[in-house]
């Protein structure tokens, strides 16, 4: 019976073992793709960065000088089928021969893409194209009707994506924490988002004005929006 007692408890403990062990190797597992997964968003951001400058530094492109990103005289396209409400980002400003649309092969050469999987689960559906935003510390600030906003591409991310975000990008994250601001998010996917008229016109400013000093100056970093527990990362396509 001793030696019985004794394989007993030599078998739970190996049971034990092997179960943390799998669970360690899953949450490896799991850390691994998110940090997959982050590298396909900044390289994203980076691809669409590039391509836009190239078009507007060289392609003879402009980007509109308002909130909304095509008001006024810019030429720049952001249109593709793929979006779930096709047309709202068209610019019927746009040259007729595609040269300024981002995504096609004649302009930016970008090919359309969704966000990860991580950043689906979290209600990350599409990537967001906004004239809306103004990075305290970039471009010019202080000019009226959204002038001053950034061209800036966001999706959500998961809370650890969105610390590894942080770190990668020189943000600080406060207290072991991603930089907090008490509102809501922006819709994902919103309707109308970029199309003439109804731009998202400067709705904030990410850096100090909102209580986030750790953004200010930072061409992209993560965020959370307090008030509903959504991180977000942001990355500046076009300062202005």
């Amino acid at each position: 019976m001793f030696f019985v007692l004794i394989g007993v408890a030599l078998f739970a403990a190996l049971s034990y073992v092997v179960t943390q062990s799998g669970q360690t190797s899953g949450s490896r597992a799991d850390r691994e793709t998110e940090q997959l997964q982050v590298n396909e968003i900044l390289q994203y951001g980076s691809a669409l960065q590039h391509a836009l400058q190239r078009m507007v530094m060289s392609g003879g492109c402009r980007i509109g000088i308002g909130g909304n990103l095509v008001l006024f005289d810019g030429t720049v396209g952001f249109d593709s089928s793929e979006w779930a409400n096709p047309g709202d980002y068209d610019n019927p400003n746009a040259p007729a021969d595609n040269s300024c649309d981002i995504f096609d092969p004649v302009g930016g050469g970008v090919d359309w893409q969704p966000p990860p999987v991580a950043s689906q689960s979290v209600g990350g559906t599409e990537y967001l194209i906004s004239g809306g935003y103004a990075i305290e510390g970039i471009g010019t600030t202080g000019l009226p009707d959204g002038d001053s906003s950034e061209v800036t591409l966001i999706t959500r991310v998961t809370e650890t994506m969105c610390l590894d975000i942080n770190d990668r990008l020189g943000v600080t994250n406060p207290g072991g924490s991603p930089p907090g601001v008490a509102t809501t998010s922006p819709s994902v996917p919103p309707p109308a988002f970029i199309t003439i008229g109804r731009g998202f016109v400067d709705t904030a400013t990410f850096g100090s004005g909102l209580g986030m000093p750790e953004l200010t100056g930072k061409t992209g970093g993560c965020l959370e929006t307090t008030s509903d527990g959504v991180y977000l990362f942001y990355q500046v396509l076009w300062s202005r």
